[in-house]
């Protein structure tokens, strides 16, 4: 999902910072080809979308997910979900293909293994491959561990504080959401079509005044995508305090922290389930930010009908 980028970027960032590389550089003398032109250190990271890395230029580690990425230059290790990898004359150290394509194209080489799991590889003769190619997910290598077990474990992480911190924070607020999840599920699913069809609509109209523009995009990339991320974030609260009411049997406390550490690596559990874990996590940002929308706008109401406040003159004045 877009509001994923936010975080999975940051994840990337801290692993980059701690200077981890998906492979040892091997000696100039093993490349073949020309030297690369233009250096370009580093470590990339794309969600839904595509990475191009022309001839003559060189990075360190790519991980795409949900895209696909081009290498006509050399890398030291490409990684690919969901989306297809075409080296065309390319130097890689190592690559990893998952639920995608590979496409070795011609002058192609590939200094370790060509890892393709779930994935179909096409390979023209003149590429060259110095490992091997393999079906299961080599447990040695690094690149395997970054995008199967940091990321997630990362995300997973996130989800947890970020629920953690809701409790903390703003426990009521949390517990209306919850209520309109469950007592109020009508008005729930009608303030998400608000709220994801309505909005962008708004949105997408307001770019006819220049002046607009900037603040509606600002909606679009960065206020809708983080109601998204809360929303699946109180589901799964929502989903620990149901679990923890049919264990304990009792009613949940003001600060939900257990339910956050307990809802919310079950609905993460449930989105591993092909296909319908996929549509449950994105029915979840939107249900839930459906929630969060309904609770907010009773709060407002709420305050807004409160009785003024009237002063009362002390006695004997």
């Amino acid at each position: 999902m877009h509001e994923l980028d936010g975080m999975l970027n940051l994840v990337a960032l801290v692993v980059a910072a701690l200077g981890i590389e998906a492979a040892v550089p091997a000696p100039k003398a093993e490349l073949e080809g020309p030297p690369p032109t233009v250096v370009e250190r580093g470590f990339l990271l794309r969600i839904d979308g595509d990475v191009d890395v022309p001839a003559g230029q060189r990075v360190d580690s790519i991980v795409v997910i949900g895209g696909n990425a081009r290498v006509a230059g050399s890398a030291e290790s490409v990684v690919v979900v969901d989306g297809t990898a075409t080296l065309e004359g390319a130097q890689v150290g190592e690559l990893v293909v998952v639920d995608g394509h590979a496409i070795l194209g011609a002058g192609t080489f590939v200094r370790g293994d060509v890892v393709v799991l779930s994935s179909t590889l096409t390979r023209d003769e003149s590429a060259v491959i110095g490992g091997s190619v393999q079906t299961q997910a080599p447990w040695h290598a690094l690149s395997f561990w970054i995008t199967g077990v940091l990321l997630p474990l990362g995300l997973l992480l996130t989800l947890i504080l970020a629920g953690l911190a809701v409790s903390a924070l703003v426990p009521h607020g949390v517990r209306r959401a919850e209520i309109a999840l469950s007592k109020d599920i009508g008005k729930t699913l009608l303030a998400s079509l608000v709220l994801w069809i309505a909005v962008p609509i708004v949105v997408a109209l307001s770019f006819a005044a220049v002046l607009t523009i900037p603040a509606g995009i600002g909606v679009l990339i960065f206020v809708l995508p983080a109601i998204a991320f809360f929303g699946y974030v109180i589901v799964g609260i929502r989903i620990g305090d149901s679990l923890l009411g049919a264990i304990r049997g009792r009613i949940p406390a003001v600060h939900p922290y257990q339910a956050a550490l307990l809802g919310i690596p079950v609905l993460a559990l449930i989105g591993l389930v092909p296909v319908l874990g996929g549509l449950a996590t994105v029915l979840a940002g939107i249900v839930g930010g459906g929630a969060i929308l309904l609770a907010a706008y009773r709060t407002v109401r709420e305050r807004r009908t409160l009785p003024a406040a009237v002063a009362v003159a002390p006695a004997g004045a």
